[in-house]
């Protein structure tokens, strides 16, 4: 937050040095707004530019005459029907002293393209004002892409390589041991129910292997592959506990940018996950779709709904799937009552393809 203070004057000085020390310390301010390397704007209760530093020309691409006078909202894009003027007055409704606002994502605007920034809104003592001080995230935001672009790749490389490997010394020890197993039994050995444990062993270690490579490289290249991966999600729950799960996936969903089908499959993963461990319900259901120029991922449940302290709750993974949603460009909407959970995920078909 910005503080401006009147400055306390010695009872005996004169009103030259008074002007003199008000110049000084106005200097002061705006060396300091102007040095600064975050960008800093200064607006009116009604969201009016005032001030306009010279990291906001940097980043926004405009000199502080060309927008003051103008709504922050041409720099700013606030979430979804919300005005400046709406945002300050929620801020003004908080009890003395207020807290600054920290931490709020939005996307800022140069000339015709977006980029994502974050806000600290303050307000500076007594004047009616308030200053945004903005940082630019799409550095961050790109490096962040490739951790995670890295972690996936890694987990992929793990998956085909359990598969490829791992897998094909577990097939040749399953069929090694059924042989065996074969030949004892003919010759009437007491030993052959041993080797057919020992085949029964190694076909599920086989089956926990590929499962395994299934979970690290779940989605396949080929743009169908995320509707195929969301149907073995299904089948392998289905075995794997008393629920029953199933995919509803009545018409082609093509999606070709793997990265963008891996994460919308690690969200209805996590989603079946939380329903399982947490809801105690008895059905799930899987559905995409496109429509509207949409696609639509969604993960329905019938057991306890949502707990109240949800968004709290670390393990539930509700912000690992809002992370992942914002990572594509999507949103998520999540909603639950004591009939269920709904876990949705839209985004628009043209970010996909």
């Amino acid at each position: 937050m910005i503080s401006i203070n009147k400055p306390a004057f010695p009872a005996n000085q004169s009103k030259e040095e008074c002007l003199r020390q008000l110049r000084e310390n106005e200097y002061r301010l705006l060396a300091i707004l102007d040095n600064a390397a975050e960008a800093i704007v200064c607006v009116d209760s009604n969201g009016c530019i005032l001030d306009f530093n010279r990291a906001a020309e940097r980043m926004f691409g405009y000199q502080a005459n060309q927008v003051a006078g103008q709504d922050i909202n041409t720099l700013i894009v606030m979430a979804e029907n919300e005005r400046a003027a709406d945002f300050l007055d929620e801020f003004l409704r908080q009890p003395r002293p207020r807290v600054p606002w920290r931490n709020l994502e939005r996307m800022g605007k140069r000339n015709s393209s977006l980029f994502p920034v974050e806000l600290a809104i303050g307000e500076i003592d007594s004047l009616g004002q308030f200053s945004f001080i903005i940082r630019d995230l799409s550095e961050y935001k790109r490096l962040e892409q490739q951790v995670i672009d890295a972690s996936t790749l890694e987990q992929e490389s793990i998956g085909h390589e359990i598969h490829d490997g791992l897998g094909q010394q577990l097939t040749a020890l399953d069929l090694l041991a059924t042989s065996l197993a074969r030949k004892l039994e003919r010759s009437g050995s007491p030993d052959a129910s041993t080797a057919a444990v020992l085949a029964h062993h190694a076909r599920e270690a086989l089956a926990e292997a590929r499962s395994i490579a299934r979970g690290l490289a779940p989605v396949a290249i080929d743009p169908d592959g995320l509707s195929t991966a969301l149907n073995a999600l299904a089948e392998s729950n289905r075995a794997a506990t008393a629920i029953n799960c199933q995919a509803s996936i009545r018409s082609p969903v093509s999606i070709p940018d793997s990265r963008i089908a891996t994460h919308l499959y690690r969200i209805a993963q996590e989603a079946v996950t939380n329903a399982i461990r947490h809801s105690g319900a008895r059905n799930i259901e899987l559905s995409l779709k496109q429509k509207n120029g949409l696609t639509l991922l969604c993960v329905q449940d019938d057991g306890g709904g949502l707990p109240t302290n949800a968004s709290q709750q670390g393990g539930l993974g509700l912000h690992i799937m809002r992370y992942r949603a914002n990572l594509i460009g999507a949103q998520l909407n999540i909603t639950g009552n004591t009939s269920g959970c709904r876990v949705c995920c839209t985004l628009p078909i043209q970010k996909a393809q």
